[in-house]
Parts: C-alpha cells; sequence; structure tokens
C-alpha cells in the first residue's frame, strides 16, 4: 500500500519535471529545426511560393514560445500544455499525410508516433491512460483518413486488421512504458526507504559517526557526533582532545590528526586503530576506514564511548587492590596475635602470676581472642569480594559436629538462659564444608546471646534431600522493622542500648549470609518482633553419605604421648623453627622449651636450607609467607636436593600458614609438606602434631 501510494505521487512528479525537460528541450529544437525549415524554404522556392507551409511554421513556432512561456509561469500547466501541443502537432501531421504531402506521408505518420511518445507518453499514471491514449492516437489517423477519403472500406477485414494492430501496438509501447517508469519510482521508494533505515540506524546507535575528506573537512556528521561536540566540528574537538594510554591521559593536541592524514594515503577498505581519546572525562576508542564518499577518497570514523567501561576497570582494579590489601594486613594481623595469645597462655600456665597479674592475663588473652575474630571477619571478607574463597565439602558426623558448634556458647550462658537443640531426620554423615557452616552457627549463636538476656536459644535442624535447614530461634530484645534492613549490610549494627556490649564491625551477618549463597542456599531470612526475640533461617545443599559414622574422622582426636618420651627426645632430636618474625620463633621455642623439644631457627629459607644441609633435624616447622625464599619454594628446594644426593635424609616438614583456605593446604602438599598447621593453633595441637611426626620415621 505504502509503495503504490509512493508510486503515484513520484508518477505525478516525474509529469511535471519530465514535462518541463520536455518542453523546454522541444523549444530550443524546434527554434533550430524552424529556422533550418524556412531557411531551406526560402532557399529552394522563395519567398511567396508554398505560403500553406511557412504558415505553419511560423504558427508552430509561435505556439512553442507560448507553451514555454506559460509553463515558465507554471509548473501546474506543463500536463494540459504537454497534451495541447501535442494534439496540435498529431493534426497537424495528419494533415500533411493525407492533404498537404501525401508523397511524404510514410516520415509524417512516422514523426506522429514519436510528437505523442514524448508529448504524451510521460503522461500516462495507469494502465487504463495506456488504452485511452491508444484509441485516440488510432481513432485520429484512422477516422481522419476515412474522412478524407484516403482510406477506404473496400477491404474492411484489412481495415479492421490493421486498425487493431496499430490499437495494440500502440497500446504495447505505452504500457511498457508505464512498467518503465513504475519500475523507476519502486525503485527510488526501495533506495528511499533503505536510505531512511540506514539513516535512523546511524543516528540511533550511541557510536559516533563521521565521514572526513582527505582535506579534513567534515563531510557527514550523526547525532551521537553533534551530541559528543555539542553541535560542533568534530575536527576541533578532536585537537582539544587527550591520547589515553593505560587510563593515563598524555598532553593536549594530539598526533590523531596527523594520523588520520597519513591513513588517508592508504588503500580503499584499509582499517586503523587510533586509541582512545579523552576529553571532557569522556573517553572515545576512535577507529576508521578508508572508503569512497561522493567519487572522492575518505575515511569513515567510528567512535565508541567506552568511559563506563574504564570506570568500571577502574574500580574493579580498585577493588581488587583494596581486597588483596585487606588480606595481607589481615594475615600480617593474625600472626602476631597468635604469637601473643600463646606467650600469653604459657604465662598463664606457668603458676608463678599473683592473683592481679592473673587477671590481667586474662584480660590480655579475651582482648586477643576477640581481636582475632576481627581480623578472621576482615580476612574472610576480603576472600568472598576478591572471589577467593573456596568451599571445600567433606564427609563429616554430624552430631560430633553439633556438639562441638555448642559447647562454646553454652559456656556463655549462664543460668538464665537455656539452650536446646532439635533435629529432625538429620543423617549421621552428611557432605559439606563443615568449617564455613560452623562459621556461620556460631555467628547466629553468639547475636542470640548478646540480645537475649534470659530465656531460650533454640537450634533447629530439619533434613528433606538435598536441602539441610536450620533455624536459630532466641527469646531476646528482637529487632525493629525499620532495621531489619540493615542487618546484612556492611558494617552495620544494631545496638543500640547501651546495657548491651556492643562488639564487631558489623561483618558477621554480611559474611554468614554470603557463605549460606555459597553453600547452595538463599541467604538468610528474619523474623523478628520487637520484644519477643528474633528466628534467623537458612537452608544449604548437601550430601548423605551412606556409611557407618565410625569410618569419619572425630576432630576431637588428640594424639596422646607418653611423657618419658618427651624426656628422651631432649637429647637425641632438635626441630628446626623456620620463620620471618623473631617473636614468632620466640614464642614457638618457649613452647618446645616447656617440652623438652631443642630448638634452633632461620629467618629465611635460604639460610633454613643452609642449617639443614649441614645438620640433621627431627622435624622442620616451615612458616609459609616469607621475603628472599617462601616455605613453598624452600620445601620444593629441599625435595630436589634430596633428589641429587646432597641431602641424604630430609626431616618431615610440618608448613604454618594464617591462610585457612583449602588451596593453600594443597600448594602446602604439592611442595612436598606432610602436614599444615593453620594459624591461630593451640598449644596442644601444635605440640600433638610435632611430636607425632618425630615419632613417624
Amino acid at each position: 500500500m505504502v509503495s503504490n501510494l509512493f508510486v503515484q505521487e513520484h508518477l505525478g512528479y516525474h509529469i511535471h519535471t519530465s514535462g518541463i525537460q520536455r518542453l523546454t528541450f522541444a523549444y530550443y529544437a524546434a527554434m533550430i529545426c524552424c529556422a533550418i525549415n524556412f531557411f531551406i524554404e526560402l532557399l529552394i522556392n522563395g519567398v511567396l511560393a508554398n505560403i500553406e507551409y511557412k504558415s505553419f511554421l511560423i504558427i508552430g513556432h509561435g505556439i512553442l514560445i507560448l507553451q514555454h512561456s506559460l509553463c515558465a509561469k507554471n509548473r501546474k500547466l506543463t500536463g494540459p500544455v504537454s497534451l495541447v501541443i501535442g494534439e496540435i502537432l498529431n493534426l497537424s501531421l495528419v494533415y500533411f499525410t493525407y492533404k498537404l504531402y501525401p508523397n511524404y506521408g510514410i516520415i509524417w505518420s512516422q514523426m506522429s508516433a514519436y510528437v505523442i511518445y514524448y508529448y504524451q507518453a510521460f503522461m500516462i499514471k495507469s494502465f487504463s491512460g495506456c488504452v485511452i491514449i491508444s484509441i485516440k492516437q488510432s481513432a485520429v489517423w484512422i477516422f481522419s483518413g476515412l474522412y478524407l477519403e484516403m482510406i477506404s472500406f473496400e477491404e474492411p477485414s484489412v481495415l479492421i486488421s490493421a486498425s487493431f494492430s496499430l490499437f495494440a501496438l500502440l497500446l504495447s509501447a505505452f504500457y511498457f512504458e508505464y512498467l518503465k517508469e513504475t519500475d523507476i519510482c519502486l525503485s527510488k521508494f526501495k533506495v528511499k526507504s533503505m536510505s531512511e533505515k540506514m539513516t535512523l540506524i546511524v543516528e540511533t546507535i550511541p557510536d559516533c559517526i563521521s565521514v572526513i575528506s582527505t582535506d579534513l573537512k567534515e563531510l557527514f556528521a550523526n547525532s551521537s557526533v553533534r551530541h559528543l561536540t555539542e553541535k560542533g566540528s568534530l575536527i576541533d574537538y578532536l585537537k582539544l582532545s587527550s591520547i589515553v594510554t593505560k587510563y593515563e591521559t598524555c598532553p593536549k593536541n594530539s598526533p590523531i590528526l596527523n594520523n588520520i592524514k597519513t591513513a588517508l594515503e592508504s588503500p580503499v577498505g584499509t582499517t586503523f586503530s587510533f586509541g582512545i581519546l579523552e576529553k571532557d572525562e569522556n573517553y572515545i576508542e576512535w577507529s576508521g576506514k578508508i572508503i569512497i564518499w561522493e567519487e572522492n577518497q575518505a575515511i569513515i570514523l567510528s567512535g565508541r564511548n567506552v568511559t563506563k567501561i574504564i570506570q568500571l576497570e577502574k574500580e574493579n582494579s580498585e577493588n581488587s587492590y583494596k581486597s588483596t590489601l585487606i588480606n595481607t594486613v589481615s594475615h600480617e594481623l593474625r600472626t602476631p596475635t597468635n604469637a601473643i595469645l600463646t606467650v600469653g597462655s604459657l604465662i598463664k600456665e606457668s603458676k608463678e602470676l599473683s592473683i592481679k597479674n592473673e587477671e590481667r592475663i586474662d584480660i590480655l588473652l579475651g582482648s586477643c581472642s576477640y581481636q582475632l575474630c576481627l581480623i578472621n571477619d576482615l580476612l574472610d571478607y576480603a576472600q568472598i569480594v576478591a572471589g577467593s574463597l573456596k568451599i571445600f565439602p567433606i564427609p563429616f558426623n554430624f552430631y560430633e559436629f553439633l556438639n562441638d558448634c555448642t559447647k562454646f556458647i553454652e559456656l556463655q550462658l549462664g543460668n538464665q538462659i537455656q539452650l536446646l537443640k532439635l533435629v529432625e531426620n538429620v543423617p549421621d554423615v552428611i557432605i559439606t564444608d563443615h568449617n564455613r557452616i560452623k562459621q556461620i552457627i556460631l555467628n547466629l549463636l553468639s547475636n542470640a546471646r548478646k540480645f537475649t538476656l534470659k530465656g531460650c536459644i533454640t537450634l533447629e535442624f530439619s533434613y528433606s534431600s538435598p536441602y539441610l535447614s536450620i533455624k536459630c530461634k532466641d527469646t531476646g530484645v528482637g529487632i525493629p522493622k525499620e532495621k531489619v534492613s540493615k542487618l546484612f549490610k556492611h558494617f552495620s549494627t544494631l545496638e543500640e542500648s547501651s546495657s548491651i556490649n556492643q562488639q564487631g564491625v558489623g561483618l558477621g551477618l554480611v559474611i554468614s549470609n554470603m557463605l549460606v549463597h555459597k553453600l547452595g542456599g538463599q541467604g538468610i531470612k528474619v523474623e523478628s518482633k520487637e520484644g519477643f526475640g528474633s528466628c534467623f533461617s537458612f537452608f544449604i545443599k548437601i550430601e548423605e553419605l551412606e556409611t557407618d559414622s565410625t569410618d569419619v574422622a572425630n576432630e576431637e582426636n588428640h594424639i596422646s604421648i607418653p611423657s618419658i618420651l618427651v624426656k628422651s627426645l631432649q637429647s637425641k632430636n632438635e626441630i628446626l623453627i623456620v620463620d620471618d618474625v623473631f617473636f614468632n620463633i620466640m614464642a614457638y621455642i618457649q613452647i618446645f622449651k616447656s617440652e623438652g623439644i631443642l630448638c634452633s631457627y632461620a629467618l629465611n629459607g635460604e639460610e633454613a636450607i643452609e642449617k639443614i644441609m649441614e645438620k640433621k633435624f627431627s622435624c622442620i616447622l616451615m612458616d609459609c609467607e616469607m621475603p628472599i625464599l617462601d616455605g613453598w619454594e624452600t620445601t620444593i628446594k629441599l625435595n630436589e636436593l634430596k633428589k641429587i644426593g646432597e641431602i641424604s635424609s630430609l626431616p618431615h616438614i610440618i608448613g604454618t600458614t594464617a591462610h585457612t583456605d583449602e588451596g593453600n593446604r594443597k600448594k602446602c602438599f604439592d611442595a612436598g609438606m606432610d602436614d599444615v598447621i593453620i594459624k591461630p593453633c593451640s598449644k596442644e595441637s601444635l605440640i600433638n602434631k610435632v611430636k607425632n611426626w618425630i615419632l613417624t620415621d
């Protein structure tokens, strides 16, 4: 429908345009032809002969002058004037053929066909118009011939056949002229439609599109360019832009225009990348391609706005740096804190303190334990944000795990708060990351204890494959509705009452919520009513292990070594402590000295290798993070030296690290270590591990 309307509209436009062109051409051509004919007539026949023919020439010339002046004043008269002139010339040629110069009739009759084709065929707008003009033209010649008795009825079959043939030929000629014009209009419609679509696309896309000539003039610019340059010149904009290298801007007057000039000397089809330019905090990445634009070589520039991408990359880089910083600082803080706890415990166990000093040591150990909790929170948060926190599912005994989780909180509840444990359909042995579940449960229990002054804390477990559902309810003060939304926001705390101990950096619930997602859940849900208590619930995915619970190791098992062995170690065995923090070395020495174990130390990996090559040790306590040569590299090098025979026997190596993730443990074992101690580690666990490996041959 749209294309038909376009055809009709453009056929009308074609009539006016083509008519004016034809009439103008005919005017000048007729003037020349009339002048030549008149001159020939005068030359051959003189002034007084052939007056009728000369009159026709003069009148015809006058008519052409008249039509030209009329059409020049009013374009709408083009069609009617062409029709009238065509008929006048057509009838004149009929008269020439039948009456005036019948001997030259064949010439006049052929001229008639061309006159009508020239003056009237271009006005046809439909098939019916072709029929009408064909009938009219056939009738003019046939009826004029019959009227002037130049055509007879003696052979009607010939008359009818000739008349029909004349009509058919005229109709065919006019019809195919009409089809040609229609096809031209349809082609123009398609070209126009495609051009409009391309223009719409070019104007809609956010990329800046511009065409630059060889003399650096802007030939085309889409709306994105106009918006970028604030309707100014792109060339001026580029002059004031700065090249960006790794998001560092260079001075103004960048050489991109020189690069564009050089590029314009390349063959058509060559593509270029001009890099990223910055102006007014907008970062645009420019590229180009050599093209032919209106028969001249040019370059089409494409500019992609990468401001948001660069901002995101900067933010990611900064976040990564922050995570690394938190991770490193947290790790470095854990090590001295662990040493303080260790030495403090040794002082307390010495039984050589006054009552006041024992109280002071308790305060010191309590403060350090709390500080260690904060550091652990920061370390976990840094790992989660950095995407380096891994989940390591292992099979474990659920009921022993539950007792282990609750025994710490039960010691803090006192007489006014009761802890209930409800378990429904939970298998004896399940598979998930028990350390992370313990972390979540302990956080929820700690919060429940903090906000519950009296009443009951209930820990519920239920299992419906493959999900383990966990709820922690309390009868505490509850949480106001307007503050529930703040629970899982970073660094937020709810405590306002001075009667409640305000602790923490507000990461406990945030980390717990993240861990629930990591374990296959959908986060922690909260239901609370102020004055009546709260309920925190979540579910995680677990696997059920069909096995005897006795097959699963108990985390609480300790290796007991007779004291007689300890005394024998004093004279026969010695361990090497490798650590870059001298305070840690002193803490280890104090621990092992109390057990009668001799110690030597090295402050880095290279020093450790030298001592191991000079002296035989029973066990090596190897810190993983050290300068010069870290614990992993040292262990690898020691194993290589043993293989080539430079070390006759290599003692068992126990790695020590403050990183809790399984990736670090795997790295230790891959390096060739025999065991790993995660700092902070209790004095008993440390001693038992060392004694165990001393005994292992």
